[in-house]
């Protein structure tokens, strides 16, 4: 889904954007009054002051009028967009096109959310395969300027990852201070379906198929969601439907959230049954040594991770 952003204005642009079609209309009504009105013109010649008043007061009213006109602009390229066939939202590169900072080779084929801009782009089909941010892809899609995902053939190997690239492999930008997109940012590595041989902690193996997402909360953070069982648990019990928190850059485990026992578990004296929820956070030096860092609970409706019935996707 595309969303399509909606300016709200401050009072104080509002005051500007009246005060310019104010403007505007006095321009116009005048001028068309100078222009048709003879008796007009010439009280208007037997007035030097007048005259002067109207020389001076010409272009402080054109540059008071540019917001309108910039937005009549805009107005009249958005119904071009919005009137065009449906032809002009699938179109074919006839010459090779850098969009922003992509290249795309003659033969490309675009689908447009806005006609007749290429830089409105949401997906791109590639005559043959190109390479693009260390991933040899036949397609992205685009949510420009903030991510894309690139798919193509086989397994690649994409920042230390092994990925799937049928599916999505996903790159974005960062947000600056103020956590805002910063747009002027370099695209990273934020995620893709991971293929085989994926490790992490030393020697866990993560199975196919998994999500690896970039943490909506810690950059430097990446999330997996394992539906597969894996040998995490307590004591080395079976967990199944985990979303595991790593570091980005050493891969050390930091959380385990929403995972569910595979098997009956007896653990400090207490027998929980298959299906129950498990947690665990790595200790702190401020965590007090007797504090369990395992945490069992009976398991919600869904998830409180997950982002759609399969459970594919970790959101922390």
């Amino acid at each position: 889904m595309y969303m399509v952003s909606v300016p709200i204005w401050s009072n104080g642009q509002m005051a500007v954007i009246l005060l310019s079609l104010f403007a505007t209309v006095a321009l116009v009504i005048g001028g068309l009054l100078i222009t048709l009105v003879a008796p007009l013109r010439r009280s208007i010649g037997r007035r030097p002051k007048l005259q002067v008043g109207l020389v001076v007061a010409f272009p402080v009213l054109l540059i008071a009028s540019l917001p309108t006109l910039v937005l009549v602009i805009a107005g009249i390229g958005a119904s071009r967009s919005v009137n065009a066939p449906e032809s002009e939202r699938h179109v074919t590169l006839e010459r090779a096109r850098t969009i922003d900072t992509f290249d795309m080779p003659v033969g490309t084929r675009l689908d447009l959310v806005a006609a007749y801009e290429l830089s409105s782009f949401k997906h791109a089909e590639f005559p043959h395969p190109v390479k693009i941010l260390g991933v040899t892809a036949m397609a992205m899609n685009s949510v420009l300027p903030y991510s894309i995902g690139l798919t193509g053939s086989g397994e690649q190997v994409v920042d230390g990852w092994t990925c799937n690239a049928t599916g999505e492999i996903r790159f974005s930008r960062s947000d600056d201070q103020n956590h805002n997109l910063d747009v002027d940012s370099p695209f990273h590595f934020s995620g893709c379906i991971l293929g085989r041989g994926n490790r992490i902690a030393g020697n866990v193996v993560i199975p196919e198929q998994a999500r690896l997402s970039e943490s909506m909360l810690d950059k430097s953070a990446l999330t997996i969601r394992v539906v597969k069982p894996l040998p995490i648990g307590p004591g080395g019990a079976l967990l199944e439907r985990s979303c595991l928190t790593i570091n980005r850059d050493s891969r050390t485990l930091t959380h385990i959230d929403d995972a569910r026992l595979v098997r009956p578990l007896k653990w400090k004296n207490v027998v929980w049954p298959a299906g129950t929820r498990v947690d665990w956070y790595q200790p702190s030096q401020e965590t007090q040594p007797a504090e369990e860092p395992w945490r069992f609970s009976k398991p919600s409706f869904l998830p409180s991770g997950t982002s759609d019935d399969n459970g594919n996707t970790c959101l922390v």
